[in-house]
């Protein structure tokens, strides 16, 4: 998501069928303290006892119809508009698109391929861990006793070898046995290639990588080690075995507290042409003592570890680092919930990660594809096909949509309130990892905020992108002068390809303007979604709308007319 754009007049009108009212300046949909500084300039709600909207001064202007559900089921619209003056002869919009639109068919059937940006997909697997359970794993003996050993600190060298637990397997929480090198050692971090992946004698390549790719990824994350602290906390300097058994790396980790880098060929996938797969994970089964035996399939490595692919070091680097910079903060996330007790719902953790790219995007050098913001391509579509404050891994497209909505909520949100500074916030409250945690941060800033009023934001993002363009720093945890700037970034004018068509900007819905296609494709929303139609730009000055067919009770809907 992006968020821009400042000289627009916007005008919000609300449909529940109760009664009318007339707001002006309002910061949230019950209250209006704000809203001037939220919006690019006024905004009007009308909640309607009928089922029309009388518009005035708005010559020229574009007109989208928001339909929401903020309630805790799914809900159904079948809603068709049509438009007349005075004399009910006179058409009022036109129908020229502000962009080129998606049909239906097309839209629903829309390929979500990152070849088309030749970026590779950016997926986390999901490694299941109970952390919760009280005897969650076994140490791996020639018995069935819950003994185990616990290895003091070794002091590797540079070429010295590990036996190491990877994911080459299609599923990484089925670990394999590997050999792996010392490549690279410094006071903060290690970098370690398995030996089947490592260039020695030959120039790096294809999924081989050699000492040179690896120093200059250790780079990244001594950079990111200091600075994600900074912001996001502290990752565990404890392994542990049950809730009430934790043992200190100082004492109990062949490697410390090192960070260690693990590559090699993550799922065993790589081709010539691959463009899609695991650029790298974090899995807190690596917290267990070494050689644990976690979930009767996956064994731990004993330390701090980040597994990187070796073939997308290589071919992608930019997206690599970025990824060093996306695990770690998983890293964190998992030693901060840890110390409270707690587990973070998905996509509050992959949000996190995500703008962690972001905020390190200028120290690093690194491009908009390379960072948070290519999840802008699947936002311009996703913001509307599916929920927000959700996480879906079950196919690649669910998972797709999963992280630009997550991506798309943190940037246009952090940005809203302070950027870093908001995200320090989120990231440090007690009740952080939730909704509600996240509800509380933003009411910190917004005391009428609600999930309500944040889905509106959204909305209204995606129409005027008013935050997207704005640059955003720290004021309050500038490190060593670096103030974890958030860039500028033209949402309205975002292009994006999809099955070899160009496009522009986010993508709206189309509009019915008869019951028989309002009824044979209605709306369906789950919880925490919202659709937006594009109505047209209106002819003159003045337009009544009248809509008709079916809404469920828990959705509503507004008017957004925008310059």
């Amino acid at each position: 998501m992006k968020f821009h754009i400042y000289g627009k007049k916007i005008h919000f009108a609300l449909f529940t069928g109760l009664f009318l009212t007339l707001l002006f300046a309002g910061c949230s949909m019950a209250h209006d303290e704000n809203l001037e500084d939220t919006l690019p300039d006024s905004v009007e709600y009308i909640e309607l006892t009928d089922s029309t909207v009388s518009l005035s001064d708005i010559m020229g202007k574009k007109i989208y119809l928001v339909t929401v559900n903020t309630s805790s089921q799914k809900g159904e619209s079948q809603r068709y508009v049509t438009e007349f003056d005075n004399s009910y002869n006179l058409r009022r919009i036109k129908a020229e698109s502000p962009k080129q639109l998606l049909s239906e068919r097309e839209f629903e059937n829309l390929f979500y391929d990152q070849q088309d940006l030749c970026i590779p997909a950016r997926i986390d697997p999901q490694i299941h861990v109970d952390l919760q359970s009280e005897f969650q794993c076994t140490r791996s003996t020639d018995d069935d006793s819950d003994t185990f050993e616990l290895h003091a600190p070794i002091d590797y060298q540079i070429g010295d070898t590990r036996e190491m637990y990877v994911g080459t397997g299609a599923d990484p929480n089925y670990t394999e046995e590997a050999v792996a090198t010392l490549v690279y050692k410094s006071d903060i971090c290690n970098v370690w290639v398995c030996n089947d992946y490592l260039a020695e004698n030959e120039p790096a390549g294809g999924n081989k990588v050699d000492a040179s790719i690896c120093e200059k990824l250790a780079t990244v994350l001594e950079q990111a080690i200091v600075l994600e602290r900074n912001i996001f906390g502290n990752e565990s300097d404890y392994l542990g075995l049950r809730i009430s058994s934790e043992y200190p790396m100082t004492e109990c980790s062949p490697t410390g507290t090192r960070i260690n880098l693990l590559l090699y060929d993550i799922s065993s996938d790589y081709t010539e042409s691959q463009t899609s797969g695991t650029l790298g994970f974090f899995t807190p089964g690596d917290y267990f003592p070494w050689k644990t035996t976690y979930n009767g399939t996956s064994h731990s490595n004993g330390g701090k570890f980040l597994h990187v692919d070796s073939g997308f070091a290589n071919n992608f680097p930019g997206s690599t680092q970025s990824t060093v910079v996306h695990e770690f903060q998983h890293m964190i996330h998992n030693g901060m919930f840890r110390a409270k007790g707690k587990i973070s719902e998905t996509w509050y953790d992959e949000m996190c990660s995500m703008l962690a790219e972001d905020l390190l995007q200028k120290k690093l050098g690194l491009a908009d594809k390379d960072v948070g913001k290519v999840r802008f391509k699947h936002l311009m579509v996703s913001y509307r096909t599916f929920p927000f404050f959700k996480w879906d891994n079950s196919d690649s497209n669910a998972s797709a949509k999963s992280y630009a909505n997550a991506y798309g909520l943190g940037c246009i949100i952090s940005k809203k309130y302070g950027g870093p500074d908001f995200i320090y916030e989120l990231t440090h409250n007690a009740a952080s990892g939730t909704l509600e945690g996240f509800l509380e941060v933003v009411k910190s800033h917004d005391p009428f905020a609600t999930k309500e009023s944040i889905l509106q934001d959204i909305a209204v993002e995606m129409v005027t992108g008013q935050y997207s363009n704005r640059n955003v720093v720290s004021t309050d945890h500038v490190m060593d002068d670096y103030t974890y700037p958030m860039t500028a970034f033209d949402l309205l004018n975002f292009d994006w390809v999809s099955s070899g068509k160009q496009y522009k900007g986010p993508h709206y819905k189309s509009v019915y303007n008869n019951p028989k296609d309002a009824n044979a494709n209605p709306i369906v929303l789950e919880p925490n979604q919202f659709t937006i139609a594009y109505l047209g730009t209106s002819s003159y000055d003045d337009l009544v709308l009248e809509f008709n067919g079916m809404v469920s009770a828990d959705i509503k809907e507004y008017i957004l007319v925008v310059d």
